[in-house]
């Protein structure tokens, strides 16, 4: 339990005046939908107290042709935890039109032998949009019993005055409260009942813990201050609870808020490798720890080039949460750059430095689409024509129009500096030596060499020639005199007829 202080009035006070010129940093609980312009509007105002009778009147700015309402006892739950309903309707009494947009309406309820801490709500169908309904609510005491001080969720505002301390304003109301005017809420006797405990997602982690907090009033409005170091908590998501109880100790209703402490910069390390060749893919590794579970951050990344041309990411950089796939196509000196945010609006900067060292271009040469390596010779017959192409040739992306091509013939340079070379630059009569040297706009070059030569009948093939010259004809004499032979027996052997005997 704490009970506000004078000494801590000052600080609390200056602090409210900050609440709309600081940062919103987080604030939860069931919280309603608010509108700025309301269906139906109320003419009192929440704390009202009715005795036998409630009598509500008020405006609407639609014609009402679908609304219902219901009056809802906050502090009597059912078994599923919801408060219970007293009485419901589907009219107000009397509807008037006062102007083309505007009507007045009003409702009078027999509220006799009901003691409560009630809220009346009226839900509108918007017909502008299916199954969808406006709220409106008033809360309101009821008999002369059960009127407890309600905390309005929605009303719930975290601000941070500085480094360390933390105000929670939010709108109590009380019976009478609607009239208090100026001189607001009367805070002696009252009674802030405060919990603590470090959570991840509105469950905390461990059990919670009692804390004793300062606050102040201002008009309807509670402020409760929360220093970090007074009350020795660490950096963290934590969730503080609480309930107020008034002079009589009546307890309102129980309501949270969840505050990032956040005031420890992250610690944050950049990790790869120090040297790469050009445009070959590399990951750039961050390691952050903001010291609590749960914890977020933004990271923005800067790539500066040799240059010192900078640039953010390209989206197919991204790689996984906080790393990164580069791949960089330009030899020097790079400087990555990570910029991290954390909850607390702590910043951090790291760098690191990438060597991306030149890599030398890639000869890829052909002659009539046959592929030349170091060393070959290549039969070319100097009547026939042929072209060497050594234009699939490749270099990184950014020297890739930069490649310079140069031809040596016999060591002579050719005057040519185009990718393909045809048999009108060459006499090839004699044989010659090619060498070709690409190179880049770096200086780094790659280099080849091949002969070509007019094609020449081997020493076996005329060995082969004349072999199957003299077989050729040799076998036609032996199949010449074999006629002969023949012929001569055949003659011999044949006997005339005598004539004439």
């Amino acid at each position: 339990m704490a009970k506000p202080t004078s000494s801590s009035v000052w600080l609390i006070c200056a602090s409210f005046l900050l609440l709309t010129l600081l940062p919103f940093i987080e604030a939860e609980g069931n919280q309603s939908n608010v509108s700025i312009d309301k269906i139906i509007t109320f003419s009192d105002t929440d704390g009202k107290n009715f005795v036998d009778t409630m009598s509500l009147n008020g405006t609407n700015i639609e014609r009402l042709s679908n609304f219902s309402w219901e009056l809802i006892d906050l502090f009597t739950l059912n078994i599923d935890g919801s408060p219970s309903i007293l009485l419901s309707g589907e009219h107000f009494d009397s509807v008037t039109p006062v102007s083309e947009s505007l009507w007045e309406w009003s409702i009078e309820l027999n509220i006799s032998g009901i003691n409560c801490t009630c809220q009346f709500t009226t839900y509108t169908d918007t017909s502008s949009f299916s199954e969808q309904f406006e709220v409106s609510t008033l809360l309101v005491y009821l008999g002369t019993s059960n009127h407890n001080p309600f905390v309005d969720t929605s009303s719930i505002i975290i601000s941070k005055s500085d480094q360390y301390q933390y105000i929670i304003a939010f709108d109590l109301i009380s019976q009478g409260s609607f009239s208090n005017g100026i001189n607001g809420i009367e805070t002696d006797g009252m009674i802030l009942n405060s919990e603590v405990c470090q959570t991840i997602s509105n469950t905390c982690l461990d059990n919670p813990v009692a804390i004793e907090l300062n606050f102040t009033s201002i008009q309807n409005q509670i402020l409760v201050s929360i220093d970090q170091q007074n009350i020795s908590i660490e950096d963290g998501i934590w969730l503080f609870t609480f309930t107020i109880k008034d002079s009589f100790l009546r307890e309102s209703n129980q309501f949270s808020s969840r505050i990032i402490l956040d005031n420890s910069p992250p610690l944050v390390e950049l990790n790869s490798i120090d040297k790469v060749n050009e445009s070959e893919s590399f990951l750039i590794y961050a390691i952050i720890d903001d010291g609590y579970i749960g914890s977020k951050f933004t990271l923005t990344w800067t790539v500066t080039d040799p240059e010192g041309s900078s640039r953010g990411l390209f989206d197919e950089e991204f790689y996984h949460n906080t790393t990164i796939e580069l791949s960089l196509n330009k030899s020097g000196v790079w400087n990555i750059q990570i910029l991290v945010r954390d909850s607390g609006n702590n910043l951090v900067k790291k760098n690191i430095s990438i060597m991306v060292e030149n890599t030398a271009p890639v000869i890829e040469l052909k002659v009539d689409g046959l592929s030349i390596h170091d060393g070959d010779d290549i039969k070319l017959n100097d009547a026939s024509s042929w072209t060497i192409d050594a234009s699939s040739s490749f270099d990184t992306e950014n020297e890739i129009d930069e490649i310079i091509f140069e031809w040596f013939i016999d060591n002579e340079k050719l005057l040519v500096n185009n990718s393909i070379i045809t048999g009108e630059e060459i006499d090839i009569f004699n044989g010659q030596q090619i060498t070709l040297i690409i190179s880049d706009e770096d200086g780094q070059s790659n280099t080849i060499s091949f002969s070509i030569s007019p094609p020449e009948s081997s020493e076996d093939e005329d060995i082969f020639t004349m072999s199957s010259l003299f077989f050729g004809t040799g076998l036609l004499v032996v199949i010449l005199v074999s006629l002969k032979f023949l012929f001569r027996s055949k003659s011999k052997d044949l006997k005339l007829p005598r004539w004439g005997k």
